[in-house]
């Protein structure tokens, strides 16, 4: 039977993404913080984003083979995390939700989950170098992404962006540059996300069909 604590702390969630959706990308990380006082805000244990997870790591796969260093932007729990440390590199991973790291710590022991904003990614690393850093469904909670795109350029070989294509508009034409390739989309039953790749170095071939997209092994779709 649920309890009033938790009635009160589902409330509490659920007025906070409320008031989050239209002010998204305000920056306003108290209140993302927030979210996690319950676990799984955000509703993530699911098909479609188990099919995210998966097909972000066919991804990274393809474009980083080998990898043994993986830097993940905006952890949350660890759900994710876990599906990226299939792929056998090292993880280190930024939350800013000191409650999700807790998650992500018990859900991925062997990862290194670091608590700061993706603002201060270098300053948190340590002047680590990755050979690919990854960044699902966050960018548009920062205001402002550039410095943090930037920032994750100058630390990794390789930049993974994924983002849900509703909410893709604001960060596309920051990843329209030399370097950047785009990807095909992940999609499950009715939700799409945009995939994107930067690269130090040429990375893939574009197809014939859509000579400005990176296909990757022909995986995605559903």
């Amino acid at each position: 039977m649920m309890t009033l604590g938790t009635l009160r702390d589902r409330l509490r969630v659920a007025l906070s993404r409320a008031g989050l959706r239209p002010g998204e990308y305000s920056g306003n990380y108290d209140r993302l913080a927030r979210l996690y006082r319950c676990p799984d805000p955000w509703g993530l244990d699911n098909d479609a984003d188990r099919w995210r997870f998966e097909q972000t790591n066919a991804m990274i796969a393809e474009v980083a083979p080998g990898a043994t260093s993986l830097l993940e932007i905006g952890a949350g729990e660890g759900m994710q995390t876990q599906y990226l440390a299939q792929l056998g590199a090292r993880i280190t991973a930024v939350e800013i939700s000191a409650d999700a790291a807790v998650r992500a710590r018990s859900r991925v022991p062997d990862a290194s989950i670091l608590i700061g904003r993706a603002e201060d990614v270098e300053a948190l690393v340590g002047g680590r170098h990755f050979d690919v850093a990854v960044a699902c469904e966050v960018l548009y909670y920062l205001p402002d992404p550039a410095p943090a795109i930037a920032a994750l350029q100058r630390i990794a070989e390789r930049v993974v962006v994924t983002n849900y294509a509703r909410l893709d508009r604001r960060i596309a034409p920051l990843l329209d540059g030399a370097g950047w390739r785009r990807c095909e989309d992940i999609r499950h039953g009715r939700s799409t996300w945009h995939g994107r790749v930067w690269s130090a170095s040429p990375v893939g071939r574009p197809s014939s069909s859509a000579p400005d997209r990176l296909v990757v092994g022909g995986r995605f779709g559903k």
